[in-house]
């Protein structure tokens, strides 16, 4: 073997000894370390702040909601104080049922978010839990989840997604439902860090609606486009844009049993 070649071997086995010896990247062992670093960063940013203010809009609306810091149960927990806000706001404020997480969630390795890698947390038994507040569920409609996931970012512990299936109930009827919510393009305001988009996807019947229910739902707001086409600008167009995104939305739930709602951080202030 010529220098040269004594050389290149020699740098070959020296880097594989490098890599060999370098620490690999720590990985959670279960899911309560894995909810106890997402709770600690999450505290750590709830410290240097007293509350929050965000612009969204969602299907044509815009709304303004504010939010207050307060001690629930001896954690920091954001409480809406804008009337009418309180269901839209908790679609992001899952830190609240973490700690219950910890105790009943398992870990079932990692999975791809978004482009994220996100620790899976199964959830198989939610006897005794009441999440309706933290799934939007409404006031007439009773969502009762029985399995769900929680998809946590293995970097950041940021929560990107979460999934739940059970059984939606609302005028002495109930059907299978299976509710999703994926939280993305976080950014950090101030040192705090905030989803600025959050979508939520429905999949199943609302118990009791059939699909002539939906299809008189979609004509009447057909029949109201057009009785705003006679109203004079710039009332008309106001109201085409909120009424075209329902009549959209509700046309795709038609079509293929989903319904989706998005809603967008069109501004954050911190305080």
């Amino acid at each position: 073997m010529n220098r040269s070649n004594r050389a290149r071997l020699g740098w070959i086995l020296g880097l594989g000894t490098l890599v060999l010896s370098s620490p690999l990247p720590a990985r959670a062992q279960d899911a309560a370390e894995v909810i106890g670093h997402a709770l600690e960063r999450y505290e750590e940013r709830a410290a240097t702040i007293s509350g929050y203010a965000v612009v969204q809009e969602s299907m044509g609306y815009e709304t303004m909601l504010e939010f207050s810091k307060e001690t629930v149960e001896g954690r920091p927990t954001f409480v809406p104080t804008t009337a009418g806000g309180g269901e839209i706001a908790a679609w992001g404020n899952f830190y609240g049922a973490y700690p219950t997480l910890a105790e009943r969630a398992r870990l079932d390795g990692t999975t791809a978010v978004d482009g994220h890698e996100t620790y899976v947390l199964r959830l198989d038994d939610f006897s005794g839990l009441d999440l309706s507040e933290e799934v939007g569920a409404g006031q007439n409609e009773d969502f009762a989840p029985e399995t769900g996931a929680f998809f946590i970012d293995s970097e950041s512990y940021l929560l990107r997604k979460v999934e739940m299936n059970g059984v939606l109930a609302a005028n002495d009827a109930a059907s299978p439902f299976t509710f999703e919510i994926s939280l993305r393009d976080w950014r950090e305001v101030e040192g705090w860090l905030h989803p600025f988009e959050m979508q939520m996807t429905a999949t199943g019947m609302p118990p009791g609606m059939t699909d002539a229910d939906l299809q008189e739902t979609l004509a009447r707001l057909r029949r109201m486009q057009d009785e705003i086409a006679s109203t004079p600008e710039p009332e008309r167009d106001a109201l085409e844009q909120m009424i075209g995104p329902r009549i959209q939305e509700l046309e795709r739930m038609i079509e293929s049993g989903t319904f989706e709602v998005l809603v967008r951080t069109r501004e954050l202030t911190v305080f």
